[in-house]
């Protein structure tokens, strides 16, 4: 057996990375925008549920 696997990007690992990067972002800048952290957190987890089922 292989030691080494690699994982291949794809489409779907690509969408989930672009909703975690933007909720990090909505997260850490809630003084900007004045939405609390709980809001951004649970909007990307909902857009995580959603996205996901289509992948």
């Amino acid at each position: 057996m292989d030691p080494v696997h690699l994982i291949e990007m794809n489409q779907g690992m690509m969408v989930s990375g672009i909703i975690l990067a933007l909720s990090f972002i909505g997260i850490f800048t809630e003084t900007l925008h004045g939405f609390s952290r709980v809001k951004v957190a649970m909007l990307g987890a909902l857009t995580m549920l959603v996205v996901g089922q289509s992948y």
